[in-house]
C-alpha cells in the first residue's frame, strides 16, 4: 500500500510542472492532467527506515500508457528490491469516471494480493490577483 501511494506521488509531481507551465488563461481538467502523465519517467522511490532512522532512495522507472479512451491508463513501475528479491514490477490499471470524479485503480505485484482503490478527485480553480499601489 505504501509503495502504491509513493508511486502515485511520483506520478503526480510531474503534473504540477505541467499545470504551472500552462498559460494563465488555459483551463486544465482532470482528464487532460492525467493525459499529461503519459510517457516514461525515472526517479527515486523514497522510504524511511525507522530502525536506522534515515531516509533511503532506490531508482524507479515508470511507464504510463494512455489507452486513448479518455478514461483508462496503464502504469508499469520497476525497481530493484535488493539481491534477495531482484527487480519488482508493479502494474496498475486506472479507470477515470469523469461523471463521478472518481479514479479507480487495480494494482498487481507478483507474490501479493491485488489491490483495488478508489479516490475522488477534483481541481480547484486558482486565481492570481495583481495588486498595485498600497
Amino acid at each position: 500500500m505504501r509503495v502504491s501511494a509513493l508511486l502515485l506521488l511520483l506520478s503526480v509531481v510531474p503534473s504540477v510542472g505541467f499545470a504551472a507551465s500552462a498559460p494563465a488563461s488555459a483551463l486544465v481538467d482532470i482528464a487532460t492532467a492525467r493525459q499529461s502523465l503519459a510517457g516514461k519517467w525515472e526517479g527515486s522511490l523514497e522510504y524511511r527506515d525507522y530502525t536506522a532512522n534515515k531516509w533511503f532512495g532506490i531508482p524507479v522507472k515508470t511507464a504510463i500508457e494512455d489507452q486513448g479512451d479518455g478514461a483508462t491508463m496503464i502504469r508499469k513501475s520497476d525497481f530493484d528490491d535488493g539481491p534477495k528479491v531482484g527487480i519488482v514490477r508493479i502494474t496498475s490499471v486506472e479507470l477515470f469516471d469523469a461523471g463521478k470524479g472518481m479514479i479507480t485503480t487495480a494494482t498487481f505485484r507478483k507474490g501479493r494480493t491485488p489491490s483495488l482503490d478508489s479516490l475522488r478527485c477534483a481541481f480547484t480553480a486558482c486565481q492570481k490577483t495583481l495588486r498595485t499601489g498600497r
